[in-house]
């Protein structure tokens, strides 16, 4: 019975080394806005669509678990790590056709919306500052309140892990919400590239004036410490007839400002959690829990985390 054990342990070892570029023990905090996390076991760099092919498969085969990185700019990582494979999608090719914009779900958003304006195209100035990939913006719906991300999507390619095959998905085939997305709520749906239909114009100096005009508003009312942008969700739920933002909550119980570690709410705004120099992730995940409890216990109103906990 113990050769038995030993000649599959062995066998399983030379399984995990099939998987050519895969890194060992890699820290995660590197790949993290937040700048925290431990090692991830298992580390690969997909940079077509067939390595992530053979990530994945390598993954199920070895009964590793995975988890499909981005940006990296609205993660928190364990302190432990990850105990699997973490795979970074770098797809980051983006070319302008006509009023569409063709890009991989690795390429900056600010990036996106440079190329836009290099072509004349209008529609996604008001995404400018927010951090992170085209591919985590879509995932995520990102935006402001002047402009939403699912607005300009005609199409995209996505990877079906179940089928193991690429599928066309259409804008409502998304089925978009509130910072929500069906790849959110799917894990087996992963963003390859998507197609965004914008407008052509022949002067573009309203739409950069708009990008001065954020980046100045974002200048004065977010904080430039290492952060994941905002933590929660605003919520749906009114408190005395409005809407109220889960910074302006955060900020009505007292917590602006809050430190527990080296994890801090900013004094800025406080749906911005700070890491101020060494903040682990059970500091931040301390400050996040407090500041759920507090809302909750004043205002009976739960929020809900924006951020990807890992």
């Amino acid at each position: 019975m113990i050769k038995i054990k030993k000649v599959k342990s062995e066998i399983r070892v030379m399984s995990i080394n099939l998987l050519s570029d895969v890194k060992k023990t890699v820290p995660l905090k590197i790949f993290s806005s937040f700048k925290i996390g431990g090692n991830a076991k298992y580390f690969y760099e997909a940079k077509t669509v067939l390595g992530l092919k053979k990530a994945l498969n390598w993954a199920k085969k070895n009964k590793i678990k995975y988890f499909i990185l981005g940006g990296g700019s609205n993660v928190l990582f364990s302190d432990n790590g990850f105990d699997g494979l973490v795979i970074k999608l770098n797809f980051n090719k983006i070319k302008v056709v006509g009023e569409k914009i063709h890009a991989e779900s690795g390429v900056n958003l600010g990036l996106v919306v440079g190329a836009a304006l290099k072509n004349n195209l209008v529609g996604i100035e008001d995404l400018s500052g927010i951090p992170g990939t085209i591919g985590g913006a879509i995932r995520g719906n990102a935006g402001i309140k002047t402009c939403w991300i699912d607005n300009s999507i005609e199409s995209a390619k996505i990877f079906d892990v179940a089928k193991n095959k690429i599928i066309t998905f259409r804008k409502k085939d998304f089925k978009f919400g509130y910072r929500e997305s069906i790849l959110k709520k799917n894990k087996n749906l992963i963003l390859v590239s998507a197609v965004l239909k914008l407008k052509r114009v022949k002067d573009t100096s309203s739409a950069t004036s708009r990008i001065k005009e954020l980046a100045l508003k974002r200048a004065k009312s977010q904080p430039h410490e290492l952060s994941a942008g905002c933590i929660f969700m605003n919520p749906t739920k009114k408190y005395k007839g409005k809407h109220v933002g889960a910074g302006e909550l955060i900020d009505k119980v007292g917590l602006k400002g809050k430190r527990i570690g080296s994890a801090e709410i900013s004094n800025i705004h406080a749906n911005f959690f700070i890491n101020k120099g060494n903040a682990t992730s059970k500091d931040m995940l301390a400050l996040i829990n407090l500041a759920k409890s507090e809302v909750y216990k004043k205002f009976k109103i739960r929020l809900v985390e924006e951020i990807e906990i890992v």
